[in-house]
């Protein structure tokens, strides 16, 4: 169970992060939802999709990293603890901490403001490796205002995802997926209940609409959402590299 505490530069002074990834981090998962506000940058490295979301008629935006609910196929098992891609989810890069907020007295009233929590039982979290935290005279340290923008861009996204999907489906444009994955070792692998966006529908929009997506800033989202279907067939030459390095492993072992 998460130990969360709200960070604070007296208590936590010498408190360091080691900016690692793997399963003891809650990183061997197959998905994590992503933000629109992120989809220009994880379009190069991830399928990116549409999910229903646990109350009906809501969806989250999701980015897959492998075929099964528990693989992750950016942990690089030849370099523990790295994630193997030019860019990390912002769910994942995080890190041990979290947004959350506390309510300041103003001459002008009380006024809701963000604050940053850490978990204290996360393993990353400790007195002697890593990133600090603060500086020396108390100071957030550069890594601290980095994961502070993280935050940031989290919360706001989450405002977001509903706003965006929301319009995807008074639009008509949401299309169900359905992604079948033969691999070579015979195997295979159906993901089923996924919406992407219909290009069909979508090429067929007005110019009002299209200008009305581009003002709400949802425009370059669906083009990002669309250009990262390419990114299967990464997964899948990723999934290839890993069962052949597990057959030279096994003749190795047998030889």
């Amino acid at each position: 169970m998460a130990n969360t505490v709200l960070l604070n530069n007296v208590d936590h002074a010498e408190l360091k992060v080691s900016e690692q990834y793997g399963e003891a981090f809650g990183h061997k998962v197959g998905r994590t939802v992503v933000f629109p506000s992120e989809f220009e940058q994880l379009q190069c490295e991830y399928p990116l999709l549409i999910a229903r979301g646990s109350d009906a008629g809501q969806y989250q935006c999701v980015a897959l990293f492998g075929f099964s609910a528990d693989e992750n196929l950016f942990l690089d098992a030849s370099a523990p603890g790295r994630w193997d891609a030019s860019v990390v989810p912002l769910m994942i890069a995080k890190g041990p901490f979290l947004i959350g907020s506390q309510e300041e007295f103003t001459p002008s009233g009380p006024v809701r403001k963000a604050v940053v929590h850490i978990d204290l039982d996360d393993p990353r979290v400790n007195t002697s490796e890593g990133q600090p935290l603060f500086l020396d005279f108390g100071g957030n340290s550069p890594y601290l205002e980095q994961v502070q923008k993280r935050l940031q861009a989290l919360d706001e996204g989450i405002g977001m995802t509903g706003a965006f999907t929301q319009v995807l489906s008074e639009l008509g444009l949401l299309e169900a997926v359905a992604l079948d994955i033969g691999l070579s070792d015979g195997s295979n692998y159906k993901l089923e209940g996924y919406f992407t966006v219909s290009r069909e529908r979508f090429m067929a929009l007005p110019d009002e609409t299209l200008g009305q997506l581009h003002r709400g800033g949802y425009l370059s989202a669906i083009y990002a959402l669309l250009a990262s279907l390419g990114n299967v067939q990464k997964l899948v030459r990723r999934k290839e590299t890993q069962l052949a390095a597990a057959v030279r492993e096994s003749e190795v072992a047998s030889a």
